[in-house]
């Protein structure tokens, strides 16, 4: 025993030194890819965003990339912005796009802070299998970078970016802001791979290119339905917020609409919407039933001056107005879904957690089953703030 144990320590001493000698008669420039030296800022771009397009049959990547001025002497501090550039490059994969790209710039690109992917309807249609696949699996792209659909060329929404000195993050954080009706989280690599599953369904954030008082501006709305790795709808204002209070996402939203006031009616402005959504799955004579209880609290922020209705009753109206407006919300999502045998609100989820077993077995029809089911839906809400004293005459 003793003698086995001193041959096996003798071979992995003789395998050592021979790693040793072999490093030791290599050049440096073998070496160093073993070890490479670090990169200062001032040899590299960093890409803020990327879009892609399919033309022809063939993959249009547009970069946005953005460099950073040589430090200042004697300060070790970099000095700012040093420029941005973009352009579109196109070929047959997006892997030999971004290897022959790196290989034409005269500084090294840093993809791993990408602010967002933006994608064509027509690539998602054509392609999205193949997108995501590389986005995911190549190290040096972020899992947590976010992606948005847009109907049409995605480069040029990217140039026209650009001219407004805008980037996606700042379309994002203006959406907030805003407190945009259709908006929702972000759906970054890491979810969207999600989509790539087998039976699987879900949505992505479209961002749109408007005509404001100044130009071009850009916000997110609605969503864009993926089923099997195909784009099959697009969900409209109504829908999506529909969507937005089903999966919890609904937070300071805004909302006007108006109220009967005898033979006239009153504008009313609710902010700080909030949604609170439970959803539980039951069985009934053998069929797949689901209810749907949402709790809505809101402000009241702005209102027309009114003759006839005391405060509390103008707050009863809201308050029956906001929950039969979100209901309809609902029901318009819901509708849609079954319409089209798409479960993106994710109520197989909320099943599974009740049924795993039986779950399990009927999932790869569950999209069919879906459109069949009875789906009941409540809404109730509660004005938590007037900010009236008082409107009566």
């Amino acid at each position: 025993m003793g003698n086995q144990i001193k041959k096996i320590l003798n071979y992995h001493c003789k395998c050592i030194l021979l790693c040793l000698l072999v490093l030791s008669v290599l050049p440096m420039g073998a070496c160093s890819k073993f070890f490479p030296t670090p990169i200062s800022i001032e040899k590299m771009e960093f890409c803020q965003a990327m879009s892609v397009d399919v033309v022809d049959g063939q993959f249009k990547l547009g970069v946005m990339l953005k460099s950073v001025k040589p430090s200042s002497k004697g300060t070790g501090e970099d000095s700012g912005d040093g420029g941005q550039d973009i352009f579109s490059e196109s070929g047959n994969s997006l892997s030999t796009i971004v290897r022959d790209l790196q290989a034409r710039r005269p500084k090294v690109i840093f993809f791993g802070d990408i602010e967002a992917l933006l994608v064509s309807k027509n690539a998602i249609k054509d392609k999205f299998e193949n997108i995501m696949d590389f986005f995911v699996r190549s190290r040096d792209f972020s899992e947590y970078s976010s992606i948005y659909a847009v109907e049409d060329d995605a480069f040029q929404m990217l140039k026209n970016m650009n001219k407004v000195g805008q980037s996606p993050v700042d379309i994002v954080i203006k959406s907030r802001l805003a407190k945009t009706k259709a908006f929702t989280d972000e759906v970054n690599f890491l979810n969207a791979i999600e989509l790539l599953q087998p039976h699987s369904c879900g949505v992505l954030p479209i961002m749109v290119e408007i005509n404001g008082e100044n130009g071009s501006e850009f916000e997110l709305k609605g969503f864009g339905v993926i089923l099997n790795k195909s784009w099959v709808g697009v969900l409209d204002e109504s829908q999506s917020r529909g969507l937005n209070v089903l999966k919890n996402n609904l937070k300071a939203a805004v909302l006007s609409f108006e109220i009967d006031d005898l033979d006239s009616k009153i504008s009313i402005g609710l902010d700080s919407i909030s949604a609170k959504t439970f959803i539980k799955p039951k069985k009934n004579n053998g069929k797949i039933e689901f209810d749907i209880s949402v709790k809505l609290n809101a402000s009241i922020t702005e209102v027309s001056k009114s003759n006839a209705l005391k405060a509390q009753e103008l707050i009863d109206k809201c308050q029956s107005s906001l929950s039969q407006i979100v209901k309809q919300d609902i029901e318009n999502c819901l509708n849609f879904a079954q319409q089209i045998s798409a479960d993106f609100v994710g109520l197989f989820q909320k099943y599974r957690l009740w049924h795993k077993t039986e779950s399990d077995k009927i999932k790869p029809q569950w999209n069919d089953k879906f459109k069949d089911i009875t789906i009941n839906v409540k809404v109730n809400s509660v004005i938590t703030r007037s900010h009236l004293v008082s409107i009566d005459s």
